[in-house]
């Protein structure tokens, strides 16, 4: 089966990120919107990708598209170059993504920082999200998150998302977390459990990297965050480990990926 060049940008973005809105493939691929649409339609025609229609709160959002397995067939037949973890859902059956802003909202955020990585020769090793997932439930009842963390006494976290990435042979670690809602104590009890997971080197076990995680918060809505921010101001326990801690805006950071600062507002530096 002939692709041509965009359908095959598109096919092998969907294998990377899982799932694409037709905006996020315009940032993507720099192709206009109508145009996209286009092969699109052309794609969904010959059963390549499919698509979500997701409702959410009763209200008609923008569709997500995923590659299908014979989409995957199809790049493969064409020997087109793939991302090492290739990405299909396993459920195509969802008719509503409960956490559809969050996910999407998200995978807004890993764009981001692939696009700035890319730019600036940072070498992103790994970026995994809390949908992710590795074992099964069908035979061996063992499915979870690719980004489930170990705490103590039996306990365990998984982060919306952890990255790794390399320059000038340095490592470091990331853990992501995305905030789309208004709950504080939610937030503050999520970077709690990140807290922990530094105190105890779990993260950095896991991943191999010998160095301290770094959590960066994207926030939908800039007044929690700076309600957050406050509120971890006023906490001493927080002072020994606020260097660690960056927090950001969703649509400051899809313009400015080093826009995340600490609480004292120190800005991230990626290649130190």
């Amino acid at each position: 089966m002939i692709i041509n060049e965009l359908q095959t940008k598109i096919m092998i973005h969907l294998s990377h990120y899982t799932y694409l809105s037709t905006e996020q493939l315009r940032s993507l691929t720099g192709r206009s919107l109508s145009y996209i649409r286009s092969q699109i339609a052309i794609l969904a025609q010959r059963q390549l990708v499919k698509s979500f229609q997701v409702v959410v709160s009763a209200k008609r959002e923008p569709n997500l598209y995923y590659l299908t397995l014979h989409g995957l067939e199809c790049l493969q037949a064409n020997e087109k170059a793939l991302p090492d973890a290739v990405r299909i859902p396993l459920n195509s059956t969802v008719a509503v993504i409960g956490d559809y802003h969050h996910r999407k909202r998200l995978i807004d955020v890993q764009i981001a920082a692939t696009m700035f990585f890319q730019k600036n020769e940072i070498e992103l090793q790994l970026f995994q999200r809390y949908f992710d997932k590795i074992g099964n439930n069908r035979k061996d009842k063992n499915l979870e998150s690719t980004t489930k963390i170990i705490l103590d006494n039996g306990q365990y976290y998984s982060p919306d998302s952890v990255m790794i990435t390399q320059h000038n042979g340095v490592q470091k670690l990331f853990i992501v977390e995305l905030f789309n809602d208004k709950n504080t104590i939610r937030v503050l009890n999520s970077l709690a459990k990140s807290a922990k997971s530094i105190s105890i080197a779990s993260a950095s076990s896991k991943y191999n990297v010998q160095a301290d995680a770094i959590v960066l918060s994207a926030f939908t809505y800039p007044s929690i965050m700076q309600a957050v921010i406050k509120r971890l101001q006023a906490n001493q326990k927080f002072s020994p480990i606020k260097d660690l801690f960056y927090f950001g805006t969703v649509e400051g950071l899809t313009e400015d990926f080093t826009a995340w600062k600490t609480i004292d507002n120190t800005l991230i530096q990626f290649t130190e």
